[in-house]
């Protein structure tokens, strides 16, 4: 049988989405490779926060720098409240570690995500 066909380019990916917002809510930019990108200001918002928290390395003796979900899911949540993030949140189940004394166990808790 012949060989699949290449995946096709990031810019021409099916849909985003920023596709469903009007224009005037969606950030379109072409990075050097001549690749364009559509991401609504929403997420590029989220994206600057996450910006001063992880960053990838640039050069090999560079260390990256990385968040927590948790940590992440907090931002998200504050953002939601202050009214700067248009996103829903709904409750999710999730394990929370605990330490107690020398021992760890895990709990249950429902969070907003």
């Amino acid at each position: 049988p012949p060989p699949p066909p290449p995946p096709p380019p990031p810019s021409s990916f099916s849909k985003s989405m920023a596709d469903d917002l009007p224009p005037e809510d969606v950030m379109v930019w072409t990075d050097r490779d001549g690749i364009t990108y559509k991401i609504s200001f929403q997420h590029a918002k989220l994206l600057y926060i996450v910006s001063h928290y992880a960053r990838a390395s640039i050069k090999d003796n560079q260390p990256e720098t990385w968040m927590r979900q948790l940590q992440l899911d907090v931002l998200i949540f504050e953002g939601i409240l202050a009214r700067k993030l248009d996103f829903d949140y709904a409750p999710e189940s999730t394990i929370q570690p605990i330490i107690e004394e020398e021992a760890v166990r895990c709990v249950r808790q429902y969070m907003n995500m």
